[in-house]
Order: C-alpha cells, then sequence, then structure tokens
C-alpha cells in the first residue's frame, strides 16, 4: 500500500512584520524524516534519486535495512507546467506495507545525555555526481562515538560554484558520552573530516 502526499505554499500561516518563506526540500525531508523515526525507532538513510518527474538534484530516496521506504522531492518543471501551476511543489510516497515491517511495537528508551553537544557547519564544494549520503557516511565514520548527528541544510549550485560542482552545507553535532568536549577536541575532529571529504571525494571547503 502507498501513501502520498504533496506540499506547497508558505512555511507557516502569515504574520505581519514575519518575513514570508516558502516551504523547500529540507522541510519536506523533516517531516518524513520524523513520520518514519516515529513508526521505526530508527533514522533512515536519504540518497539521491533520479527521475523526469523531479528537479534535478532536488530528490531523494529514504532507505532503512535495505528497504526503499519512500520517494520524495520537488516536482520537475515540465510536469507542473502541463497542469498550468507556476510556483514548486513537492510529492512524496511512502511504501506503508514496508514501513510497518519496521515498526517498533516497544518504544526503546534512550536515557538523556549527560554533556553537552558541540555544533559546527560544514560546507564543501564536490562533483555533482556525489551523492549526500556518501558524504553523511564518510564524516559519521570518522568517529562514530563522538559524531553524534550529520544533517544536510543545503545545497547549493550557481554562479559561484565551478560547472559540474555543487556545495553541500552540513549541520554537524559533537557530543561524548563520557564527558565534555573540549574546543581543541572539536577542531581536531573537524579538521580529520575535512581531510577526509578532501582525500575522499576531492571536497574543497566553501568560505
Amino acid at each position: 500500500m502507498q501513501v502520498g502526499g504533496a506540499l506547497t505554499g508558505r512555511r507557516r500561516e502569515f504574520h505581519w512584520g514575519q518575513k514570508e518563506s516558502q516551504v523547500d526540500f529540507f522541510d519536506i525531508k523533516g517531516i518524513l524524516e520524523t513520520v518514519v523515526e516515529e513508526i521505526t525507532s530508527c533514522r533512515p538513510a536519504v540518497r539521491s534519486y533520479c527521475s523526469p518527474c523531479y528537479q534535478k538534484g532536488q530528490a531523494a530516496q529514504l532507505l532503512l535495512g535495505g528497504d526503499t521506504l519512500g520517494i520524495f522531492g520537488r516536482v520537475a518543471p515540465q510536469v507542473l507546467s502541463r497542469f498550468q501551476i507556476k510556483r514548486p511543489v513537492y510529492i512524496f510516497t511512502l511504501e506503508f506495507d514496508r514501513l510497518l515491517r519496521h515498526w517498533q511495537r516497544e518504544r526503546k528508551f534512550r536515557p538523556l545525555p549527560l554533556y553537552p553537544a558541540a555544533q559546527r557547519d560544514i560546507a564543501v564544494v564536490v562533483d555533482e555526481q556525489v551523492e549526500t549520503g556518501q558524504i553523511v557516511q564518510a564524516i559519521g565514520a570518522v568517529n562514530p562515538r563522538l559524531i553524534e548527528s550529520v544533517e544536510l541544510f543545503d545545497v547549493y549550485k550557481g554562479d559561484q560554484i565551478p560547472k559540474g560542482k555543487k556545495s553541500l552545507a552540513f549541520a554537524l553535532t559533537f557530543r561524548s558520552a563520557e564527558a565534555t568536549l573540549s574546543e581543541a577536541k572539536v577542531e581536531k575532529l573537524f579538521q580529520k573530516i575535512v581531510e577526509k571529504l578532501n582525500r575522499e571525494f576531492d571536497a574543497q571547503l566553501r568560505s
């Protein structure tokens, strides 16, 4: 059984004095990740996806335990034009039967962390064909005990980026279960990440 939906328009109701913002790829990504995590107690992997129905670089698959749980992304302009739709539209389909196979009847208790997290952002320029999931996995592998999460928050292609390249920006969360991480320790981890991405993907830091 498939479940589908669409997202378009303002991110929230208009309020005087607030800048109006439109929903985007990361809104639908966050919603679907939350749905999967609430049902399965596991965070799905996200892998880029290509189809004529979706705008290039704006579509992805949700993966968990070898199953493709769903596909989502921005509808291609040529598809929208057939229906005379001028605003961006984001759609998704979820394979509900597959999702329920991963349903956790007993919720796993996760104790609250004892020590604070350290946050850093990183933006790298890589070849267009490099998948976001590859970068996420490479970063996490640097030190799985101390790298708590890696979240993509921006994809950019444009005049400031060489042709055939793209910029990917990630929010990194570092945390130790044993002690508060020092700034020096976080910086050392960050430099290891930079070196690994450069070595494996020829990634260049974007200032």
